[in-house]
C-alpha cells in the first residue's frame, strides 16, 4: 500500500493511498485536508507516543487511528484503542519497523480485496482488525 508518514509540528500523520508529499505547511489541516481531496486515507500515528498528536487527534478530522504500534509501550497504545472507541474511528496496527526484526510484530487485517482503492474503503469503513504477531503487543478489541 503507497504511503507516507509526515511529521507535523502538531504530531504524526499517516496518509496511506499516495507516495506523493502533501504541499507545505505541513500542519494537522492541511495534511488532513490533502487526504481528503485525493481521496487516500488519514490516520494519527502513534497518538500517545512522542510525535504523536495526543488529544489533538480529536479535533484533527483524520479519518483512523493507529491503535496498535509496535514501537509504542503498551499503555500507549490502550489511550489510543480507548480513543478511537470514543472517537467511533477504526483502529488500524503498525510495526512502525526500523529494522527487518520489526516487520509484522503487528499488522492490520483487512476485509477487502488487494486493491488500493478497495483498500482504502475498507479502512474508512472500518473492515480492519489490528493484529499483535507476538507475545509483546496486545491486540484490541474492535471499536
Amino acid at each position: 500500500i503507497p504511503g507516507v508518514e509526515i511529521s507535523t509540528p502538531e504530531g504524526d500523520i499517516l496518509i496511506l493511498g499516495t507516495m506523493e508529499l502533501p504541499p507545505k505547511p505541513w500542519t494537522v489541516r492541511n495534511v488532513v485536508d490533502y487526504a481528503r481531496k485525493g481521496d487516500y486515507v488519514s490516520i494519527a500515528a502513534h497518538p500517545y507516543r512522542e510525535y504523536g498528536l495526543g488529544e489533538l487527534t480529536r479535533s484533527s478530522g483524520v479519518d483512523a487511528i493507529e491503535v496498535l504500534n509496535g514501537g509504542s509501550p503498551q499503555q500507549a497504545n490502550k489511550h489510543a484503542q480507548t480513543l478511537a472507541h470514543e472517537m467511533r474511528l477504526p483502529g488500524v496496527a503498525g510495526s512502525d519497523a526500523h529494522s527487518l526484526q520489526e516487520l509484522f510484530s503487528v499488522y492490520t487485517e483487512l476485509q477487502s480485496n488487494l486493491d488500493v482503492a478497495e483498500i482504502i474503503a475498507a479502512i474508512k469503513k472500518g473492515r480492519v482488525k489490528p493484529v499483535a504477531a507476538n507475545t509483546s503487543a496486545e491486540s484490541p478489541a474492535r471499536p
